[in-house]
């Protein structure tokens, strides 16, 4: 209870209210909490969620302020995080993409952004590169249909219509398909 007062007042602090809150995902691997944050001045709704992995630490770390541009949106005080480096996220969605009982959409559009942001480093971890045949298959059976329900109507409206076109869909799954592919032995 003290961790959401203090939550609260940190954002109250910068103009921001929490509108709505979904029921917690509380399970052995993942905490996570879906939040509606306003902007008390403008009113502006984002959705947020919070998550945390209770997997530990595997594959290396980087110790760094959050984005720049995400802070300056947002009108935020900076924030240090320790996060995954891109190439150990990169290595853990191809796993993920691989070994999830059902393939999610958002795994496919998170390698993407890791992709552009040079995660697909060689050589992948070996736990990751076993499992590149089967991430390569599950990338193409993904549908736009999956995609436009549970990636794309979360993101912000400019990146909405970047993605949206049948066409983007195509050039998404084929870049991560190559890539995936390029990477195998």
């Amino acid at each position: 209870m003290l961790e959401a007062q203090t939550l609260t007042q940190a954002l109250r602090v910068q103009k921001i209210e929490i509108v709505r809150t979904s029921s917690p995902k509380q399970t052995d691997t993942t905490q996570r909490w879906k939040l509606t944050l306003r902007h008390i001045d403008s009113g502006t709704e984002v959705p947020t969620r919070i998550e945390f992995s209770r997997r530990g630490l595997s594959g290396e770390t980087v110790v760094e302020s959050a984005d720049a541009a995400i802070i300056r949106g947002y009108r935020l005080y900076p924030v240090i995080v320790q996060h995954y480096s891109a190439p150990a996220a990169f290595a853990q969605k191809v796993s993920a993409l691989a070994l999830r009982e059902q393939v999610q959409a958002r795994d496919l559009f998170d390698l993407t952004l890791l992709l552009d942001a040079g995660g697909a480093e060689r050589p992948l971890p070996v736990e990751a590169a076993r499992h590149l045949a089967a991430a390569t298959e599950n990338a193409m059976a993904i549908d736009r249909d999956a995609f436009v329900g549970h990636v794309l109507a979360y993101l912000e409206p400019e990146y909405q219509s970047h993605y949206g076109s049948r066409e983007a869909w195509e050039r998404l799954q084929e870049d991560v398909v190559v890539a995936l592919t390029g990477l195998q032995p």
